[in-house]
């Protein structure tokens, strides 16, 4: 691994970054920003930075200093929906710009969209985003393996790849890095050191969105009680909001209709990010339960950060390229959910006993220093080209 001189900055845009809203985008881009601080000056701007998660030797900004950002930066990395006049602005000042996103497919299915006075107004503003970051990035992060064929795809259709590409490299790794979804070395010791915190044997860590299927694993828990397993289910993320209200209210009737209330809970109000660490390490098995779409043929699920850093199980459905990744760290478990009673034997195996599964914690292997190595290399030496240049 090489160090060098240089400044990046990761631009969060509206991604909250404080410790009772951060979300799986925010994480990534404050956990990335650990890890690149430890190689180069690296920078995390946001809305806010007020109670922001450890970022490690990273400096924290307000968006309000990116005029004075962007004039000293070397790179700057843009997430999904990032903004096209910051996108513009670095390339006027020749920074290196690196983006990692992904196509707005799921907005597709957000009732903020859909009750739009034009919803297709609004995805072509998406879509025109993401095609501007296609066009302009130097470089480009992938969490998962369909993400970069996808990118490779639509880099096709864009004019992007060319015969001159593929001389440089026929793996294009000038162009595109794999980052799978893991977690900073900060992050893996704190959650090492957590004591586990009495809760439900079975979580689901994330929110609630159209494409989910909460329903289906609530039916499975009432099947192992009938079965005599009476495991209870945690939701760390049950606050309604205008874009999963619907998720949320089919949820709690489930709940009510199989009476259920004493055994499924759902948290509305906000766990601190550090509260995480012990009451996921508290529980049994971890799940993330989807309905067949597109969405999740195309994308892999940030939560997998959680089975691969607190070492718990991970249940999923085994619709799309989540449960391939879940099960590359040898914890995901895949099944159909549709299958009411293969879910509920599923959800029996994976809690029983009366403690918490000891498991090997953090899986090494994704942590960002070691999975984003070569990515870290291109940037070091990028920047050192960068500046021979000016």
């Amino acid at each position: 691994m090489t160090t060098g001189t240089g400044h990046v900055v990761l631009d969060a845009g509206s991604y909250p970054i404080d410790g009772a809203h951060i979300g799986g985008i925010g994480l990534r881009i404050c956990e990335l920003a650990e890890t690149l601080a430890e190689f180069v000056p690296t920078t995390v701007m946001a809305e806010s930075v007020a109670g922001a998660v450890p970022v490690g030797r990273a400096r924290l900004a307000s968006s309000r200093s990116w005029r004075e950002l962007v004039g000293h930066a070397d790179a700057v990395m843009f997430f999904d929906g990032g903004s096209s006049q910051r996108l513009h602005e670095a390339q006027t000042r020749q920074c290196l710009i690196i983006v990692e996103n992904a196509p707005p497919i799921e907005q597709l299915e957000y009732p903020s969209l859909r009750s739009a006075a034009d919803p297709g107004a609004v995805h072509r503003r998406l879509v025109e985003d993401y095609a501007a970051q296609l066009r302009a990035a130097d470089h480009f992060l992938c969490r998962s393996a369909v993400e970069r064929v996808t990118l490779l795809a639509n880099l096709c259709l864009t004019g992007r790849l060319s015969a001159a590409a593929l001389d440089r490299s026929r793996t294009l790794e000038h162009l595109v890095s794999l980052v799978p979804i893991g977690f900073s070395a900060s992050s893996a010791e704190r959650a090492a050191r957590a004591a586990p915190q009495p809760g439900p044997d079975l979580l689901w860590t994330g929110g609630l969105w159209a494409y989910f299927d909460p329903v289906a694993v609530v039916e499975a828990v009432k099947l192992c009680h009938d079965a005599g397993h009476p495991v209870s289910l945690g939701f760390l993320y049950g606050r309604a909001q205008p874009d999963n209200k619907m998720v949320v209210d089919d949820l709690l009737t489930a709940i009510r209709t199989h009476h259920l209330e004493d055994w499924v809970e759902l948290r509305t109000e906000p766990i601190s990010h550090l509260s995480r660490d012990g009451v996921l390490k508290g529980s049994k098995a971890l799940v993330s339960i989807a309905k067949p779409g597109i969405e999740n043929d195309t994308c892999v699920r940030l939560r997998i950060r959680d089975s691969r850093l607190y070492g718990r199980p991970l249940l999923c459905d085994n619709f799309g390229p989540t449960a391939v990744e879940a099960a590359a760290d040898g914890l995901g478990t895949a099944v159909d959910p549709r299958d009411r009673a293969a879910l509920a034997a599923k959800i029996m195996t994976l809690t029983a006993g009366s403690e918490a599964h000891d498991t090997h914690g953090p899986i090494g292997g994704f942590d960002y220093t070691r999975s984003a190595a070569r990515f870290l290399d291109w940037l070091v030496d990028a920047i050192a080209r960068r500046r021979a240049r000016l």
